[in-house]
């Protein structure tokens, strides 16, 4: 491993270490709201979340390197474009109303967790 390709990992490393993320606002929110009984039913599910997309990570990057290393480039344009997309829908999307929240009211279980961390984005970054 090259110099560079090491100070970036690093840098990326400490980055994804101090800045919060949805996992960690929702835990919080969960925390706050239910209690700590109720976040050690959601906990494992976020645990769980994040071992998979890092299973799954780990398993299609080596795949995709040893099948066709010319698409790796493809790949992080891909993956640019999909982060700029929603980007964008984030900056067009607009407040929800207070009824369609009330709706989606319940407590939070485990699927709830490993549902969050497997479309966590920032989960999916750090495994690629």
């Amino acid at each position: 491993m090259s110099g560079a390709i090491l100070l970036s990992f690093l840098e990326y490393l400490v980055i994804y270490s101090y800045t919060p993320g949805p996992a960690n606002f929702f835990s919080l929110k969960v925390g706050s709201q239910y209690g700590y009984k109720h976040f050690l039913k959601v906990y494992p599910g976020l645990l769980c979340g994040c071992l998979f997309i890092m299973l799954a990570c780990n398993i299609l990057m080596n795949s995709f390197e040893r099948v066709m290393p010319s698409m790796i480039n493809v790949f992080h344009y891909l993956g640019n474009a999909y982060i700029l997309w929603v980007a964008w829908h984030i900056f067009r999307s607009k407040p929800t109303n207070i009824e369609e929240v009330e709706k989606l009211k319940g407590k939070p279980t485990f699927i709830t967790g490993f549902v969050l961390n497997v479309s966590n984005m920032k989960i999916l970054m750090f495994g690629m």
